[in-house]
């Protein structure tokens, strides 16, 4: 006769397991945050409570639980690299949404609001310290030359690939795709905004000139609350509806059969 006897864990055992079993998923998280794909955001400036946006910056979090008082820090000394002497900045707010009326708290975690290569706005007021004077750059008295003939204009290329989606019930996004454009001069885009139409202009990129243009909308706008941001690759356009209520089945407007083509439609 053979007697078998099982000892049962304790609950200290069972508990001194399960801690184990934790840190193995703690460290696995922290290894993959620290390995090569490490959480950026993009970094919208705008001023004076102004819809365009006047420059994008690449924040690379520091640690996973960076919070946006840790932004504000990185911002502060990217902007005194930017100021040209006589500028007061200060950071009225930052949120994720473009058109919110107010800011998230400082101390809430940045991976909570976006994800990964996601967007956030930062509102400035810009004013003008008249105590600091900016001194003009002396130029030298440049020689008489003669005047070279214009070099002949180069033709705009037209862009055609793109795509877009109605975003909520207020917007509607472009997304034009023009290879290496993040890395293009950001003076030499140019996006204007009518009524009913408009139309992405890209100058001198490798030797050509690139045009992307809606002569006419499918609805009308609002010119002074759209936006537009660049990201690799893709120049991501914002149109803002006029009414909330107008379904975008089409970018481009097309006339139907028997329709009567009129911009009050």
């Amino acid at each position: 006769v053979f007697f078998f006897f099982f000892k049962q864990k304790t609950a200290y055992e069972m508990q001194r397991g399960l801690v184990g079993s934790e840190m193995c998923i703690r460290d696995s998280i922290n290894a993959e945050y620290m390995g090569i794909n490490i959480m950026k955001v993009y970094l919208h400036l705008r001023a004076n409570d102004e819809f365009q946006v006047l420059y994008t910056m690449k924040y690379q979090l520091p640690t996973p639980d960076a919070t946006f008082n840790d932004l504000v820090k990185f911002l502060t000394v990217e902007l005194e690299k930017l100021n040209d002497g006589n500028k007061i900045y200060k950071i009225n707010r930052i949120n994720s949404n473009a058109y919110a009326h107010e800011g998230i708290s400082l101390q809430r975690h940045i991976s909570s609001y976006v994800g990964n290569n996601g967007d956030l706005y930062c509102d400035l007021r810009i004013d003008i310290d008249t105590q600091k004077h900016v001194k003009p750059i002396e130029k030298p008295a440049e020689e008489k030359k003669e005047v070279a003939p214009k070099a002949p204009e180069v033709p705009f290329t037209t862009l055609t690939a793109y795509s877009y989606y109605e975003s909520g019930k207020s917007n509607v996004k472009a997304l034009i795709t023009v290879d290496g454009v993040e890395n293009h001069p950001k003076e030499k885009i140019k996006v204007e905004f009518k009524p009913r139409s408009f139309e992405v202009a890209i100058y001198d990129m490798k030797g050509k000139n690139y045009l992307f243009k809606v002569p006419k909308l499918q609805c009308k706008i609002l010119p002074d609350k759209c936006s537009y941001i660049i990201k690799p690759n893709t120049v991501t356009v914002t149109l803002r509806k006029e009414k909330e209520g107008d379904n975008w089945y089409s970018l481009f407007k097309s006339k139907g059969v028997c329709e009567v083509d009129s911009d009050q439609k």
